[in-house]
């Protein structure tokens, strides 16, 4: 089945195993690069483990004549050395390549066979500057990394959307004036931007209501000092969601009931604190996971079913917020 639009339609099917036929001729030949790769990276592991038996044997050797610890510490620094270069020079790193490869000629065409508007572009993603400006995180971003981009139309809303793995970098001072950093965590998961099926002007946030959560009425009272606050007559959704706007009107206007239980579906199929900023007539939504998706594995056959399944649900299962949100019925003056 397929979304109504004619135009750049979504096949929510999925169905695996058609997909793997159709794809029979290309998966043959990454299954025979799959097995080379998997020689080079046997011979590079072999030829790793030499260099360091070597490595070690030596450093005793040089130990016994001279009886200098030092000897110990310069003979295990130099076996690490020979050993990550004899990995990287012997084909180790091989294993990126062949993702690379699976991703481009695999998933690249299976994007295309589930929703024709889509394009997938595994090596590329959401820009750090899209997303400092989608307002979606608060924090400083010290590191930023983002994969797995696809861009494109489902029915009439045009979608971009990719993983996103955002740090910061902190620092801490210990009584002795010693520094350490650490690096943290601020966002891990799905950055997705769409089209909003209505014309506006102002900016709505809508984020887990933290405060309510932990300290219930207490919470409650202390968002009445937040700037913008806007209170909604959905209580489940006001318990999930603190929104603030620039304009409370128009809050109302686009976070109809109808909306907002949407929202609270979203919320619960993805089980996590997601998020939403209105903005520019577009909707940018944070969807926190810890794992990688969209992601190969050289362990595993390339004519493997399951593998196309996984990363068809994912695909799907993110497309489907235009559906779940409504955002192709477009209202009023939004075309």
């Amino acid at each position: 089945m397929s979304v109504s639009d004619a135009e750049n339609p979504v096949h929510w099917d999925g169905d695996a195993a058609n997909m793997a036929k159709a794809l029979t001729p290309v998966m043959q030949e990454i299954e025979q690069q799959r097995q080379i790769f998997l020689a080079k990276k046997r011979s590079a592991t072999n030829k790793t483990m030499i260099a360091v038996g070597v490595g070690a044997v030596l450093t005793i050797i040089s130990f016994f004549i001279t009886q200098e610890p030092a000897v110990l510490l310069f003979g295990a620094a130099g076996s690490v050395i020979v050993a990550v270069a004899t990995w990287y020079l012997s084909g180790g790193g091989i294993t990126k390549i062949y993702l690379d490869l699976y991703k481009r000629e695999v998933f690249t065409r299976i994007t295309q066979h589930l929703a024709p508007g889509m394009s997938y572009h595994p090596e590329s993603g959401v820009s750090e500057a899209t997303f400092e400006q989608s307002g979606l995180c608060s924090s400083r971003i010290d590191r930023y990394h983002a994969e797995d981009y696809f861009e494109g139309m489902v029915g009439k809303t045009k979608v971009i959307f990719s993983e996103v793995h955002a740090e910061r970098r902190d620092t801490s001072t210990d009584s002795k004036g010693r520094r350490t950093h650490r690096w943290v965590t601020v966002f891990r998961g799905i950055v997705f931007l769409a089209d909003f099926h209505k014309d506006f002007h102002g900016q709505v946030k809508i984020e887990t209501d933290v405060a309510e959560a932990s300290f219930g009425w207490l919470g409650r009272k202390m968002q009445g000092l937040s700037s913008g606050l806007v209170r909604l007559e959905n209580p489940a959704f006001e318990k999930a969601f603190k929104v603030t706007a620039t304009d409370a009107v128009e809050a109302a206007y686009l976070l109809t009931p109808v909306m907002q239980e949407k929202m609270l579906a979203l919320r619960e199929q993805w089980n996590s604190q997601v998020s939403f900023h209105l903005m520019n007539s577009h909707i940018y939504i944070a969807l926190p996971k810890s794992e990688d998706w969209y992601e190969p594995s050289i362990a595993v056959s390339a004519h493997s079913t399951e593998l196309l399944a996984q990363f068809s649900a994912q695909l799907l299962s993110v497309l489907r917020i235009v559906e779940m949100l409504d955002l192709n019925t477009r209202l009023w003056s939004k075309e």
